[in-house]
């Protein structure tokens, strides 16, 4: 790839940046002629380079769970949830781990404390404002 450093449309940020599809094509053809490790070992110490892992790679590797941040939680649909954690540590504190609400699961709450009387969200939800019946 010498012959990337003396072509006009990757001389600059700028020419790369507009010219992005064609260098990614480039790099993608070099990079898949050899596996992951080969590339790692061989660019190390010379430009930052690391794999990018999939979520599975990720949450079996070994550095996660010896670092303690692996967060599990019940999902009322999903069932057990396995992701990754807060990567840092912070004394005295445990994070909790759960699931995000459900879209609309506040509705009639927000709208309450934005002054809205249960017989208006009523007539909205009827109507159809929030999409299914909030």
């Amino acid at each position: 790839l010498p012959a990337l450093a003396d072509d006009p449309r990757f001389a600059n940020f700028g020419a790369r940046h507009l010219n992005r599809e064609a260098l990614l094509a480039i790099l993608a053809e070099r990079f898949s002629a050899a596996p992951t490790a080969h590339w790692v070992a061989l660019l190390q110490g010379t430009v930052p380079v690391a794999p990018v892992r999939s979520l599975p790679e990720v949450l079996n590797h070994s550095q996660l769970a010896d670092r303690d941040m692996l967060a599990s939680f019940t999902h009322p649909q999903l069932g057990p949830v396995h992701s990754v954690g807060l990567p840092i540590h912070v004394s005295g504190y445990t994070p909790r781990y759960r699931a995000s609400p459900a879209p609309g699961a506040h509705t009639r709450d927000a709208l309450r404390a934005a002054g809205l009387s249960d017989a208006e969200i009523s007539r909205l939800a009827r109507e159809g404002a929030f999409g299914e019946e909030a």
